[in-house]
């Protein structure tokens, strides 16, 4: 199963490799009028798959899962929108809890993070998302 989701989101990375833009890492994926990078979007696209049923998706049906990985990038763009709405600085606790948590998932997962696009910087924002989502 394993295999089988990374060679889905390989080809989701292809495509959006290929869809006009003229490198990889400068084509954001847009949802409703909010962009987030490829990366985050496959980050969101993974978390899904591995456990579909936590996210109301149906396991092996493509649809419900990048509906509900849609739905999870769609959070993320909500709050990362009210924050900067509200000019809401987070504090030194927050900005080490943050990190901590980044350090940790990349030393663990770094390399099916790269097999996949991710990037660091793409966990250190949802790492901050979901920082986010603790203090309100």
């Amino acid at each position: 199963m394993k295999k089988i989701a990374a060679v889905f989101l390989c080809a989701v990375i292809i495509i959006l490799t290929f869809a006009g833009c003229t490198e990889y890492r400068d084509c954001p994926v847009e949802i409703q009028g909010a962009y987030i990078t490829p990366g985050i979007y496959a980050y969101y696209l993974d978390k899904v798959m591995t456990k579909p049923r936590a996210y109301s998706a149906k396991k092996g049906d493509e649809e419900s899962i990048k509906a509900a990985a849609l739905e999870l990038c769609k959070n993320h763009i909500a709050l990362a929108s009210f924050t900067e709405s509200e000019k809401i600085v987070p504090g030194t606790e927050y900005k080490s809890r943050v990190a901590s948590r980044t350090e940790g998932l990349w030393s663990l997962f770094s390399d099916h993070y790269r097999k996949l696009g991710i990037l660091k910087s793409d966990i250190t924002k949802i790492m901050t998302f979901e920082e986010s989502k603790k203090q309100l």
